[in-house]
């Protein structure tokens, strides 16, 4: 008697015209985990088996379960990976907290590749097993220094959708790779900017490239919800001159960062609770025609947009920052900074338009070297909201033009007026102000609401512009 297996049993499907075929045709359409010896109990090392699934398979399915995992699970070119939903299939990484699947590598490329339904998740070990406690934590063990949930290196064609990431040094790691799409995520994490020991999510998402010369390319962000974990204790905080005591979100430090980027598009988030920055942009390599659009971008400490080179071959250009919502609750410093590093020019040709924002501690838009910036259309309010009034235009206007920027140009914003009512008592002093040596131009500015508090809608201290 033959041996009976799936490849000699046939079988037909039901309904008009299906044909014969075997069980194992029908099997390897997609493999489970469970097929290699994956348990999904939580506890069981499930490491070994996952690899074979994957080594065996390029469709591989995770059916409800966490499943630990303790080294790096290798994908093949062509991988689909789909989980039953985020809500009930976990990837469990512990042990050496080092990267969770990795995608192509510094040798060869990986093309058509699929991720979803998964949740990443990397387990934060605190002192004497205690759970993180909001405003009450303060250390944490095993604090994770390297290590990414989703590794892509040099990947083509590669999709993420509908997963969920927390933990690990970097949610997604991505490096000299193009076509790539993320969309309907979610990323969380810890950083705690004043206590190291609570520091262990650096980035949701992070750009990278090998060289000055090297770059990723065509990357779409979409839908996702880049958040932080929660609050840490209360902080006091200066700005020019004023301290209040804050609650400071221990989010992510930085939701994207972006070190090389061509033909990028973030779009539709919310991005969100971060340690330091929403957006972090410092090109190490090309950063050029991107667009920041329609997100709801908040609660981050720093300035929500943080634009500045590494070096003077690779100044970003060609941003265009428009229609996004930043709120920054009286504790964020400002929604987008272009900043001059080490003596370089922080941006070209960038343009910032058609925003709403509000309750910022400092300037919301601040242009400290840039060359080519239009700022138009934008509704600006609520600055200043700690209550410096020591006349620093840094602090006091909704725009700050910095001495090393030239062909800055502003039409058509609306400047000034109180938290959440327009006409309420604030303390936004200047429109958009000039610093001495600056050059550009202001025209058609006006004020919101209430309006300001004893300044000017162009202020500068010893140039004028048009009306």
């Amino acid at each position: 008697m033959a041996d009976i297996d799936a490849s000699n049993i046939t079988f037909n499907q039901a309904g008009a015209g299906s044909v014969t075929r075997s069980v194992m045709n029908k099997l390897t359409e997609f493999v489970s985990v469970r097929d290699f010896g994956a348990v999904g109990d939580s506890t069981t090392d499930d490491t070994a088996a996952f690899q074979r699934a994957l080594d065996a398979s390029n469709k591989v399915y995770l059916p409800d379960g966490v499943y630990k995992v303790s080294a790096t699970l290798v994908a093949r070119p062509g991988l689909h990976l789909i989980g039953s939903t985020p809500e009930n299939c976990r990837i469990l990484r512990t042990n050496t907290y080092g990267d969770t699947l990795q995608v192509g590598s510094t040798s060869a490329s990986a093309g058509n590749v699929t991720v979803s339904g998964v949740f990443f998740w990397h387990y934060y070990s605190f002192n004497n097993g205690n759970t993180y406690v909001p405003g009450t934590s303060t250390s944490v063990t095993n604090r994770n220094t390297t290590g990414s949930h989703l590794q892509i290196l040099s990947g083509q064609n590669v999709r993420i959708t509908d997963c969920w990431f927390e933990g690990n040094r970097n949610n997604i790691y991505m490096r000299d790779s193009y076509n790539i799409w993320i969309d309907h995520c979610n990323f969380n994490g810890i950083w705690d900017a004043n206590r190291e020991g609570l520091q262990d999510t650096e980035c949701g998402i992070y750009m990278d490239t090998t060289s000055n010369s090297t770059r990723n390319d065509n990357i779409n962000i979409s839908h996702c919800r880049i958040g932080g974990y929660g609050p840490s204790a209360p902080t006091d905080v200066t700005t020019n001159g004023v301290t209040v005591s804050k609650v400071l979100n221990a989010g992510i430090r930085f939701g994207i960062r972006i070190r090389s980027a061509e033909r990028f598009t973030i779009s539709d988030n919310y991005i969100g609770g971060q340690a330091e920055n929403s957006i972090m942009i410092e090109s190490k390599s090309i950063v050029a025609h991107g667009e920041i659009h329609d997100n709801m971008l908040d609660g981050a400490f720093n300035y929500s947009i943080l634009i500045r080179a590494l070096n003077a071959s690779s100044v970003p250009n060609f941003i265009n920052i428009h229609h996004n919502t930043g709120v920054g609750y009286g504790f964020d410093l400002g929604f987008v900074k272009v900043q001059q590093f080490e003596g370089v020019a922080g941006g070209w040709q960038i343009s910032i338009n058609s925003n709403i924002l509000q309750y910022y501690r400092g300037c919301p838009i601040y242009i400290d070297n840039a060359v080519g910036v239009s700022i138009f259309g934008n509704h600006v309010s609520a600055y200043n909201s700690d209550g410096s009034t020591n006349r620093d235009l840094t602090t006091q206007s909704g725009c700050f033009v910095g001495s090393a920027s030239s062909m800055v140009h502003s039409h058509g914003n609306l400047w000034g007026g109180g938290i959440n009512n327009p006409s309420s008592a604030n303390y936004c002093r200047w429109g958009i102000a000039f610093q001495d040596s600056s050059l550009g131009t202001a025209s058609n500015e006006r004020s919101l609401g209430l309006g300001l508090e004893g300044g000017t809608l162009v202020g500068g201290t010893n140039q004028s512009y048009p009306a």
